[in-house]
């Protein structure tokens, strides 16, 4: 018990200041540690986390006990933490709390205080001479460490403190057991039966005893009914239990007694009270003493137990039904009463180290890296440039955090040669909406990397011919004119390879659709002559992609997640 604390650190506030308290002390079995943080607002931002770590330390070489850490967080990473997302820096057992519930008056009801830190670890000798130490960490809810500090704080004087608890009343008990007698398969109490007379007057005595104490007041009254193990289980169950609520009716109609000070319980088959009489039976009242308790210890059924005990054995049964049995089906009972001037209170001892070293911790951030952050990317598939494909692709990143992107891109390799009759002419340009996965990238990576997969349209014209070299006929270039349209999914994966660039893999499939027009030059291809139309269309792989990237970037930020 931490009745009696001593507040042992304390320091000073300014405004990039945090002022922290600290509190060390044991009871014998464990030792407990409280940290408290005096201002209201400690000065984490929406995307940061103050961690605190605690650790004992002794004096000898590997003396030290690590502690749980307490995690507080700004908005971002607190709602990350409910949604249940793994944080890189909180692990189990770890203490978390919101940042704003410090500053809420409400939170300061609490049982423990929303802005202290309460711990416990087992005792042991060697931290009579410990010193604690505390680590300060700010990172920002990618797990990046932005700022750090250490102090250990060392212990004074070991005080002994007694504790003395409030007073509170003796508990007396009166008691015993009472045969009372039912008839067979009945419930039913009656008072002039057999001995019951004589039974049910060693209750009401033991009650009367204490309420003729006119200091005394009874706080309970516990009632216990056993039946024998012979007979059907179920309907043992049965008979205990009302056979129990029916002296509780007695009690409750013959004494002052109310129903609610009586506590009753039944068990319907005493096989523990049969077991401690056949242990202690001689051999020669039971001769099969020992084969009698192996099937008493066995896991089977009550009702196939007591069958196999009356088969197997039965002389040594009808000597319990007469000996043992009858002594089973009884009722224990106990009166829990207080007296008014009997008190008592306990003596808790504690031991408590005096920290006189105030500190403060300085939660002004060291200097930050810079870290690039761009904002566009200028591409080239080199696939194309392969093919004599001049082409480009400008991509653009969505949102502050990246995870978005949209993609322009434009290709137009445009060539005649061979006198006209060879053409190379495609003009195609389409928009690519892209989703990048995985981390943070301002953190973990640079933007723009990573796996994505995206949703691209796409269209164009173009104009194929070639030459087929046939001086014989009236054409000499055969060729096809259109228009398409292309659509479907991207897919690929971008690795960071320089500062400023990167390079990507890509595919897409999709569907291609559009007219053609299918035509002859003739006339030394100063005519093209129309020979027939048709439609092309393609559904599956539509685009293969190795592109070079280069990032181009505003100015430099500071880091961290944005």
């Amino acid at each position: 018990m931490l009745l009696s604390t001593l507040t042992a650190l304390a320091g000073w506030a300014q405004e990039t200041g945090l002022t922290t308290g600290a509190t060390v002390c044991h009871d014998g079995d464990s030792i407990f540690i409280t940290i408290t943080l005096n201002n209201d607002s400690i000065g984490v931002g929406d995307t940061d986390i103050l961690t605190v770590r605690p650790s004992l330390r002794g004096r000898e070489e590997g003396q030290k006990q690590l502690l749980p850490a307490w995690h507080i967080m700004g908005r971002h990473p607190y709602y990350r933490h409910l949604r249940g997302e793994h944080l890189s820096a909180v692990e189990c057992g770890d203490r978390v709390t919101w940042e704003k519930s410090i500053r809420k008056e409400r939170e300061k009801k609490m049982q423990i205080p929303a802005n202290r830190y309460f711990c416990s670890a087992p005792y042991e000798a060697w931290m009579d001479s410990t010193s604690l130490e505390v680590i300060f960490e700010r990172t920002d809810r990618c797990g990046t460490l932005r700022y750090s500090q250490t102090d250990t704080y060392p212990v004074g004087v070991k005080e002994r403190i007694e504790t003395l608890s409030a007073p509170r009343h003796i508990t007396f008990s009166e008691g015993g057991t009472a045969n009372i007698a039912f008839l067979v398969n009945d419930t039913r109490l009656l008072p002039n039966h057999r001995n019951n007379r004589r039974e049910l007057s060693k209750i009401t005595a033991d009650i009367n005893k204490v309420l003729s104490d006119t200091t005394a007041t009874i706080k309970k009254l516990y009632i216990h009914g056993y039946a024998s193990p012979d007979g059907g289980y179920d309907n043992n169950v049965r008979l205990a239990h009302e056979r129990t609520d029916s002296l509780k009716a007695y009690i409750v109609r013959t004494t002052p007694l109310t129903a609610s000070q009586i506590e009753a319980a039944s068990t319907p088959e005493d096989w523990e009270g049969l077991r401690k009489y056949v242990e202690a039976a001689s051999t020669d009242m039971l001769p099969h003493r020992q084969e009698l308790l192996d099937i008493i210890d066995s896991d089977g059924n009550p009702d196939e137990k007591e069958r196999s005990i009356k088969q197997l054995y039965p002389a040594d049964y009808q000597h319990l039904l007469v000996n043992c049995l009858p002594h089973l089906r009884r009722t224990d009972y106990k009166v829990d009463y207080t007296l008014q001037h009997e008190l008592e209170r306990d003596t808790t001892i504690t031991y408590a180290w005096h920290i006189p070293v105030g500190v403060r911790v300085q939660m002004q951030p060291a200097k930050e890296p810079k870290t690039f952050r761009p904002f566009m990317a200028v591409k080239t598939n080199m696939l194309y440039d392969a093919i004599v494909a001049p082409n480009i692709e400008l991509e653009f990143a969505l949102g502050r955090n990246s995870k978005y992107s949209l993609m322009a891109e434009f290709a137009m390799p445009w060539f005649v040669w061979h006198r006209n009759s060879r053409a190379y002419e495609i003009m195609e340009g389409g928009l690519e909406l892209r989703r990048w996965f995985g981390k943070c990238r301002d953190c973990y990576r640079a933007p723009l990397t990573g796996f994505f997969i995206g949703l691209y349209g796409a269209g164009g014209k173009y104009d194929i011919e070639w030459d087929t070299d046939n001086r014989h006929e009236d054409y000499n270039g055969v060729g096809d004119q259109g228009e398409f349209i292309s659509a479907g999914l991207s897919f690929g994966y971008c690795w960071p390879i320089a500062r400023r660039l990167n390079l990507e893999l890509s595919a897409a499939a999709g569907a291609i659709w559009g007219p053609r027009r299918h035509y002859h030059g003739e006339f030394d291809d100063t005519h093209l002559i129309w020979k027939y139309n048709s439609t092309i269309f393609w559904a599956g792989p539509t685009k293969a992609k190795l592109s070079l990237v280069w990032l181009i970037g505003n100015k430099k930020k500071k880091g961290g997640c944005k």
